[in-house]
């Protein structure tokens, strides 16, 4: 059978498909731990567990409780709680509000240029932007390299029927795709970790890219499609890296703006295809 994980700030909802009613789980932050030495829970299907730390790998043991016995424990899995604040589809962020501002996570660690929320830059006040002087302008040293973040956790609901659209407007004019540029991600709960290293920071595992922005220095609009299978029932985090080399770059750097992820109630056609009736 299958196992799903749904976590939340402080819990984990733990399902399995086809499955028994009733389980035990043992859960650890320590990869190989002991499931015979854990205190086990019993949980319904689905079933949670409780009293997590927020933003904390678990990794679970389950087990089916019979009526006078149990199964051996199903091979390890896992799963990241999310951040403190999470927010909820249909979303709306567009950085003019502060309680909504808190609920993104910037990781600048020692770079020069960090992700800032203010106004420097914005479509058309407030936005997400990358600077070098404390949030003043929008623009980057383009000789002291960085990887930073910044994210977002987003709870979507059980599913409608409807995809998901996933928008935002954008500017970067940097350099080129393979050097100084905006990335954004989306996907499973993962760490990611700022560094001055001149090397791209990978994709945060189990997350898909949604594209590479740069070479414009003007506000841009874009829309992307999200899976009614993949989304729904889950929860998600919107990852955005900036990176920048030494070689050479363009101001303005970074800048995410009106960020929305709402039901496509109307999506354009797709997989379409012509048969020729009548042709010769």
């Amino acid at each position: 059978s299958n196992i799903a994980t749904a976590p939340a700030s402080n819990s984990i909802t733990i399902s399995v498909e086809d499955g028994a009613d009733l389980y035990e789980v043992v859960y650890s932050t320590v990869a190989d731990f002991d499931p015979d030495l854990a205190t086990a829970v019993q949980i319904n299907n689905p079933g949670d567990i409780y009293n997590l730390e927020p933003e904390t790998r678990y990794y679970m043991y389950l087990r089916t409780v019979c009526e006078d016995s149990h199964s051996r424990w199903s091979d390890i899995f896992n799963d990241m709680t999310a951040s403190a604040n999470i927010a909820e589809v249909p979303y709306t962020c567009d950085f003019e509000d502060e309680t909504e501002n808190e609920g993104w996570t910037l990781l600048n660690g020692t770079a020069v240029n960090k992700w800032f929320i203010g106004e420097a830059t914005g479509n058309p006040d407030h936005s997400l932007y990358i600077s070098n002087d404390g949030g003043t302008t929008n623009a980057y040293t383009n000789t002291a390299s960085a990887n930073v973040w910044a994210y977002r956790d987003v709870r979507f609901p059980a599913s409608t029927g409807y995809p998901y659209t996933l928008s935002f407007d954008w500017k970067s004019k940097g350099e080129t795709s393979a050097n100084d540029y905006v990335k954004v991600f989306i996907g499973n709960l993962a760490t990611v970790t700022p560094n001055t290293s001149s090397t791209a920071a990978s994709a945060p595992q189990g997350a898909t890219l949604v594209g590479t922005f740069y070479n414009q220095d003007t506000w841009q609009h874009v829309e992307f499609d999200l899976s009614d299978a993949a989304y729904s029932n889950t929860t998600k985090r919107i990852y955005i890296l900036w990176r920048n080399n030494t070689s050479a770059g363009v101001d303005p750097s970074g800048a995410i703006d009106n960020i929305a992820i709402n039901y496509n109630t109307c999506p354009m056609p797709t997989a379409l295809r012509t048969t020729n009736v009548g042709g010769e």
